[in-house]
């Protein structure tokens, strides 16, 4: 809950830096509709964090130790590549491809980096159920669902980009989608392998 509530923040802290170029993409009503669904998504998250801890939105400690097994040297791989992947979001793109940005570009991977914040939030709750032996637990295996649906479908749509000649096929794509279904398979793995 409280990756999602950081991720409504990030969303709604983007489109507050990149507000005169949204307005122009976008008509009032959708520009809107999408600062009211993160309000309220982020509301709710919050909400739900005050009511069901007891302890309001105190944050529990953040636990930096070793992972304990090879299970959650895969998680702390994933929480690597998807920090890593939130900096490269915020690194100017001629460093990477020599192409200017768009007007789009900076809102795009500005969006983009709250998602990937969210899925790093996942795998570090998911290394932590690693080393004490939960991941066979309904909610972590249900993590794991999650994780491998949504690295699946961005596979899905990277991969279509590709093949429609809009992403050129190339080293970075190709690491890229590899990394995506790399990352899926290894979570729809430990969903289907974990036991309680």
């Amino acid at each position: 809950m409280a990756g999602c509530a950081i991720k409504s923040v990030g969303f709604l802290a983007v489109l507050a830096a990149n507000t005169p170029s949204t307005l122009q993409l976008w008509s009032l009503p959708m520009w809107l509709a999408y600062v009211g669904t993160a309000v309220a998504a982020g509301a709710i998250n919050l909400s739900v964090i005050s009511n069901t801890s007891g302890k309001g939105l105190v944050a529990a400690p953040l636990d930096l130790s070793l992972p304990q097994n090879p299970t959650s040297w895969g998680y702390a791989t994933c929480i690597s590549l998807y920090l890593l992947t939130v900096l490269a979001c915020f690194v100017p793109e001629t460093l990477f491809t020599g192409d200017p940005y768009s007007a789009v570009t900076p809102l795009l991977k500005g969006i983009w980096a709250p998602g990937f914040l969210l899925a790093a939030v996942m795998s570090y709750v998911l290394k932590d159920a690693s080393d004490r032996g939960r991941l066979g637990a309904s909610t972590f295996k249900n993590l794991n669902l999650g994780l491998a649906a949504l690295e699946y479908g961005y596979s899905i749509i990277f991969g279509s980009a590709i093949l429609s000649d809009q992403v050129d096929i190339d080293l970075p794509a190709m690491s890229n989608l590899g990394g995506s279904l790399l990352i899926a398979t290894f979570a729809l793995y430990t969903y289907a392998t974990a036991k309680k």
